[in-house]
């Protein structure tokens, strides 16, 4: 801890965490009150010089940027991308991976004793190659720079784009296949936000296990025919990696890429719109539909050993009724189903495009399912309005987690096993906390590093009916 020069607001701190955003968090003395400072690029152990950025007028927090570090901590490495510190995606490539995979288990542990359980010894799965060239899916953004369109992503803190070229996290046919669309696109305009002009706004990017290549193009304004057609001409003589190309107009302000009103005037410029992910499991292979709209988690390799890590944990019975709630594509819900033949799917999601990628799959796979599409709670309600009972239940929810009226809905059906999976440990908490009041105990716990090098934290939790007695609590 130290004081602060009132003239260059530097201040000396010593990182003693990583809060969980990764930045590191010290302590130093500003105006006579201790206050907590959170470093970007700052681990723990280290000291030093940091130039404030930012101080909360409501709670003794601070913000700054690293100018000069006294010393290294023996987990620092030398990070692997061009862009890191200017991109804000992978922040923890500065972190040797075994000590990520450590911070990332310690969180969840934490997140599970907040809720009241009492965790055993939480581990974090590996994504394999330490995360490296693992992600299938990029959403890049387009935005003009020294007069030549580029993809990337947004700067922290800012709308300024950071070139992407070369990412190493996505897998080589996406880094490929990123410089192939710049160079087919070099003929059109990147959407400027500030001017609310230009073509090009977003490219999203997805690949398969079997070597298949998905592009969407989203336009803030649709260019002509010729343009468009050189662009997909090039790209395909380019990549013949790329089975499907679908162009999508989004001319609303704001950051949301896909626009949902917007789905009506979706084209598929090339190929088809659809194409299907294989994951292997020890079940056999799982093939999900994918569409451009749809969710599907980004490394396949880590989804597989979560599914099947969750489907047995489940121990699904033939006769079972499972309830998919929030089901994506039905890759979960399917990979229970792969272990009890027999066993009936009902899954939920808002999604229209989810739920068909989902229909499609459940029947390639010979799977009895039905899918609703609506909000979670709708479909609980019709559910129950159906008269049926699920046995066995899988909650996969967005960032925010499940609502209490939708947690209570689950309990009222009384499934006899629940699969949690979570991408946020603070929703976890608060919604296992709910759960392990209603009657359920906790039996599985682990996270899975579904985002290498990111403070992403992908979570499974199996929770039974208190009637057994092992488990965490």
């Amino acid at each position: 801890m130290a004081g602060v020069d009132s003239l260059s607001k530097t201040v000396r701190v010593r990182a003693a965490s990583l809060d969980e955003k990764g930045a590191g968090v010290g302590l130093c003395h500003l105006g006579g009150r201790q206050v907590q400072v959170h470093v970007a690029g700052l681990l723990p152990g280290e000291e030093a010089e940091v130039r404030l950025l930012h101080r909360s007028p409501h709670r003794p927090e601070a913000w700054a940027a690293l100018r000069r570090r006294a010393n290294a901590a023996p987990e620092r490495v030398v990070p692997i991308c061009p862009a890191f510190g200017r991109c804000g995606g992978c922040v923890l490539q500065h972190l040797a991976y075994p000590a990520q995979l450590r911070w990332k288990a310690a969180r969840l542990a934490e997140a599970l004793t907040a809720a009241g359980a009492t965790p055993g010894k939480v581990v974090c799965v590996p994504s394999p190659q330490q995360g490296l060239g693992q992600r299938g899916r990029a959403k890049l953004v387009a935005a003009m720079q020294q007069g030549r369109l580029v993809l990337g992503a947004y700067a922290p803190r800012s709308h300024q784009v950071v070139d992407l070229t070369g990412c190493r996290v996505v897998t080589p046919l996406l880094r490929g296949l990123t410089c192939s669309v710049a160079r087919a696109a070099v003929h059109l305009s990147a959407f400027d936000e500030r001017a609310g002009a230009g073509q090009l706004r977003y490219v999203l990017l997805r690949d398969t296990a079997d070597g298949q290549a998905q592009v969407s193009l989203v336009f803030a304004e649709v260019p002509p025919a010729p343009a468009l057609n050189r662009l997909v001409d090039q790209l395909c003589a380019t990549e013949p990696a790329v089975c499907s190309v679908t162009l999508h107009e989004n001319p609303r302000p704001g950051d949301i890429i896909l626009d949902a009103a917007g789905a009506a005037a979706d084209r598929v410029l090339h190929g088809t719109a659809a194409l299907w992910e294989r994951l292997e499991l020890p079940s056999g292979p799982l093939h999900l539909r994918a569409s451009p709209r749809s969710f599907l988690q980004v490394n396949r390799a880590v989804a597989a050993q979560l599914y099947a890590d969750a489907a047995a944990a489940l121990r699904p019975r033939p006769d079972d009724v499972l309830l998919d709630l929030y089901c994506g594509v039905g890759g979960l819900g399917l990979a229970v189903a792969a272990l009890a033949p027999g066993l009936r799917v009902l899954g939920v999601d808002e999604a229209p495009s989810s739920m068909a990628d989902a229909e499609a799959t459940a029947q390639r796979a010979g799977v009895r399912a039905q899918y609703l599409c609506g909000d979670a709670a709708a479909g609980l309600a019709a559910i129950a309005g159906m008269g049926l009972s699920p046995t066995l239940c899988a909650l996969n929810p967005p960032r925010r987690g499940c609502a209490a009226e939708v947690l209570e809905r689950v309990v009222a059906l009384a499934p006899r096993a629940l699969a949690y999976v979570s991408c946020d440990p603070s929703s976890l908490a608060r919604d296992l906390r709910l759960l392990l009041a209603r009657g359920y105990r906790l039996v599985v716990a682990s996270a899975y590093d579904m985002h290498p090098h990111t403070p992403h934290v992908e979570a499974l939790l199996v929770l039974e009916r208190a009637e057994r007695q092992d488990g965490f609590c």
